[in-house]
């Protein structure tokens, strides 16, 4: 299933899909699967900080989805939904 890209979990998850199987490579896994996510060579400066500029996106898109998701009606559980949500941020800290 595709995710949404209308909203930031969506977006989030884009990212997070393209780049869960280079994980365990380490750095230089992750700076080359997502460099060229990025249009960016990952053995110049210029790519490496078009990575961590990807990083700092994806965090930011993890605090949107944390903020859009508390702004749900009372009647909608946040706790739960975001139940697993700690998993999605530990993965984005490997930038």
């Amino acid at each position: 299933m595709e995710p949404n890209m209308g909203n930031p979990a969506g977006r989030l998850r884009r990212w997070l899909d393209a780049l869960d199987d280079v994980r365990s490579r380490g750095d230089k896994g992750i700076m080359e699967a997502a460099a060229p996510l990025v249009g960016a060579d990952p053995n110049t400066m210029a790519g490496r900080t078009a990575v961590m500029r990807l990083g700092v996106t994806l965090a930011d898109l993890c605090a949107e989805t944390r903020l859009e998701v508390h702004a749900l009606p009372s009647t909608v559980s946040a706790e739960l939904l975001l139940s697993d949500f700690d998993q999605i941020e530990r993965a984005v800290d490997y930038f």
